[in-house]
């Protein structure tokens, strides 16, 4: 079983052996330092400087177990290495690399208990699409523009197999027509909400209340706030299912535009240092036209989280989990690393949570 190192373990594994080091250096330079005292040297001796370059590399090391990681991680909740170890045991794909499809392969996936084999059409393409003016609405409320999702089938799940266990097993799913948000909901959209006295004024207001930011993706958001929001709208949040439908289309892309990412694609891993102005990436636009489903902020979506649902699942318009103690998020952040900001990543907080790094879209139930 090969499973990729992320940034995070490899600072786990720097900081064990520097603590392993650290204790070592502490200890011999403790009984030195009981020999130096029988002789009764003068200044600073060897034992000393031991101890104290054992002492430096124990607190770096502590640093690289408890602080770093926390720091380059922007998901609240990691899927530990136990949790994949346990997934492979109960029977999920074995988790070792596997080539990506490029060119219209077969891929057979899961409905319901039975296989089915389908083929990827179009082929993976790095061009930005074109949508037919009449695949477009635009709402009279907000003035967000909505972009049309046809009924079908598609790929949901991780196609690649160092994936985290709760993006398995791959399945087909089956949803009827809907609108998806061009964008994020952006600041001067969510105002309006706000003076129409519906929506409540997030915690920090300071990107609110400021014109320059008037259109980016409005943050410090809650479930609820976003839920709100788009009833007031006259939409919905988005399922997990149409989410990701949106975002990779129906031939089970990384990446809304394919296979392969770098900056020119979408904010992601830091490079742009905070979150941009919405639509500022026109060369990662999903098949159907959306932009930012990945990178920039994460977006909370309809669905209960269950790391386990994927397997039992229902082929047709999935609503997600009846209950649970977490709501969805998807999509990754400006902080994200290239792993987090792939089409089926999940990440999960409880629905009162909010940040500086999450936001949302809404969705709209077609023709």
């Amino acid at each position: 079983m090969t499973v990729s190192l992320t940034s995070s373990s490899v600072f786990d594994i720097l900081g064990i052996l520097l603590f392993i080091v650290g204790v070592f250096l502490l200890a011999v330079g403790f009984n030195v330092v009981q020999v130096d005292k029988k002789k009764k040297g003068v200044g600073v001796s060897g034992g000393q400087r031991t101890t104290i370059f054992g002492l430096l590399l124990l607190f770096v090391g502590i640093v690289f177990l408890f602080f770093v990681p926390q720091q380059r991680d922007d998901r609240p909740d990691s899927v530990s290495t136990s949790t994949l170890s346990s997934a492979v045991n109960n029977g999920s794909p074995n988790f070792a690399p596997e080539p990506f499809p490029t060119n219209s392969p077969s891929v057979t996936a899961l409905i319901g208990d039975s296989t089915a084999t389908i083929t990827l059409t179009p082929p993976i393409t790095n061009e930005s699409p074109t949508i037919p003016v009449n695949e477009l609405r635009i709402s009279p409320i907000d003035g967000m523009t909505l972009l049309f999702v046809p009924a079908g089938e598609f790929i949901m799940g991780s196609l690649i197999s160092n994936a985290d266990a709760d993006e398995f097993p791959k399945h087909i799913v089956y949803l009827h027509p809907y609108y998806i948000d061009q964008t994020e909901v952006t600041n001067a959209m969510f105002q309006l909400c706000i003076d129409a006295r519906v929506c409540k004024v997030p915690t920090m207001t300071h990107l609110l209340q400021d014109p320059r930011f008037a259109n980016h993706p409005v943050v410090f958001v809650s479930w609820s706030d976003a839920d709100t929001y788009c009833k007031w709208a006259g939409r919905m949040l988005p399922t997990e299912a149409q989410w990701e439908k949106a975002a990779r289309g129906i031939d089970g892309r990384t990446y809304p535009w394919g296979d392969g990412i770098d900056v020119s694609f979408a904010n992601y891993g830091g490079y742009a240092d905070s979150i941009t102005a919405v639509g500022s990436y026109p060369k990662g636009a999903s098949t159907y036209g959306a932009m930012d489903m990945v990178g920039n902020v994460w977006e909370w979506v309809f669905d209960w989280y269950d790391p386990n649902y994927y397997q039992k699942s229902r082929y047709e318009n999935p609503p997600g989990p009846e209950t649970g103690d977490n709501r969805v998020f998807r999509g990754g952040s400006w902080a994200s690393e290239s792993y987090k900001v792939r089409s089926s990543y999940r990440s999960h907080r409880e629905p009162n949570y909010f940040d500086e790094n999450l936001g949302f879209r809404c969705a709209l139930p077609g023709p």
